[in-house]
């Protein structure tokens, strides 16, 4: 979803991590443990951003009506 929503605001494209990296930038700080969450997963490190899986389930699609 941040690839695409940096094509539309920067005419450009760029890899699924820097798109994370610029969701942090951009974005409001309410998004940014789902946005790491991410990231993390991406890099394959095992640290837990958001602490349940309960929290991740209910961040996600409230991620996509952003």
């Amino acid at each position: 979803l941040l690839r695409q929503y940096y094509t539309l605001m920067e005419k450009d494209i760029i890899s699924k991590l820097e798109a994370g990296y610029y969701g942090l930038e951009i974005l409001p700080t309410k998004w940014h443990p789902i946005i790491q969450e991410a990231i993390n997963i991406r890099k394959n490190v095992k640290e837990d951003v958001l602490n349940t899986s309960e929290e991740k389930l209910k961040q996600t699609p409230d991620f996509f009506i952003l």
